[in-house]
């Protein structure tokens, strides 16, 4: 019978307690609700769901309903960008959906040139770099005017190199000598000298060239078209001894029955000969040691 009662008193208690902010008839029970995904508030004599707009202030920076909430001359207000704002504290301090800003009689998406040369750094995804005594936008190698500026470029995810008075991408068109052409490598590619009869020639690797004709007739550098880019053919994908004999940087190297480049090979034959070395200064040791005991 006891059991019976409290069961009752329990689902008394369930039924009666408010759940959802609608539900609540007193502001003691509008404040007490707990439903793990909205916050009540008694606003207007009756209970609602928490908003930036039946917020008080201070609330710069409370989020509710998925609203950034904003200090206003109006109140509490829900903002969704920089221009929402209208106050140079809260301007400085919120982030509407991940953007910075920057308050100059209004609050405005804050870009390179409001920085200083101190934080002239990325700002909302724009590469910014202090050049000719001001922070500047830049977009690629070329917008570089200063040689210092452009041998740190790296911290803005850059790859440049100062080349004749002017700051280039650091590609194998950056190689401006032929003979270096043929010697040089940019991000793992081996350059190569274009072969065009009018004369334009000029230092290339296979990924610079867009069109597959042109990448075909590349072919004898390793260049090969395929799923609409041009790319430089490693060895190691040759499976016979053909195949990879034909590409002059290949070897069919026999001890591992495989394709690798001229330097792998020497690798190899490097390590094997400190092998056999050390294999046969061991024995003769050994022989040394059983002659004179």
């Amino acid at each position: 019978m006891k059991t019976i009662i409290f069961l009752f008193i329990s689902l008394t208690m369930i039924t009666s307690t408010p759940l959802t902010c609608s539900e609540a008839l007193t502001t003691a029970e509008c404040t007490n609700i707990i439903n793990g995904i909205h916050e009540c508030i008694w606003h207007e004599n009756q209970c609602q769901l928490k908003t930036c707009q039946n917020s008080q202030i201070p609330c710069d920076g409370l989020v509710y309903q998925g609203e950034l909430c904003s200090n206003s001359q109006q109140g509490c207000q829900s903002v969704k960008e920089c221009s929402d704002i209208d106050n140079q504290e809260s301007c400085s301090t919120l982030r509407p959906q991940g953007v910075e800003c920057h308050w100059d009689q209004q609050c405005k998406v804050k870009n390179c040139s409001h920085n200083t040369k101190s934080n002239c750094k990325l700002t909302n995804s724009e590469k910014c770099i202090y050049q000719n005594e001001k922070c500047s936008s830049i977009n690629q190698c070329s917008d570089i005017v200063e040689k210092s500026r452009c041998l740190v470029s790296q911290i803005q995810g850059l790859d440049c190199i100062w080349s004749n008075d002017s700051c280039l991408t650091n590609n194998c068109k950056a190689v401006l000598n032929k003979e270096e052409c043929f010697k040089s490598v940019r991000n793992s590619e081996k350059c190569f000298y274009t072969q065009n009869r009018n004369g334009d020639n000029h230092c290339l690797s296979c990924s610079q060239l867009a069109e597959e004709c042109k990448c075909n007739e590349y072919g004898i550098f390793g260049c090969q078209w395929q799923n609409n880019s041009c790319f430089e053919a490693s060895c190691n994908q040759y499976t016979n001894e053909i195949s990879c004999t034909h590409e002059s940087e290949c070897v069919w190297y026999k001890p591992m029955n495989k394709c690798v480049t001229t330097q792998e090979a020497n690798q190899y034959d490097r390590a094997c000969d400190i092998y056999i070395y050390g294999s046969i200064l061991h024995i003769c040791t050994l022989l040394i040691l059983i002659v004179l005991w």
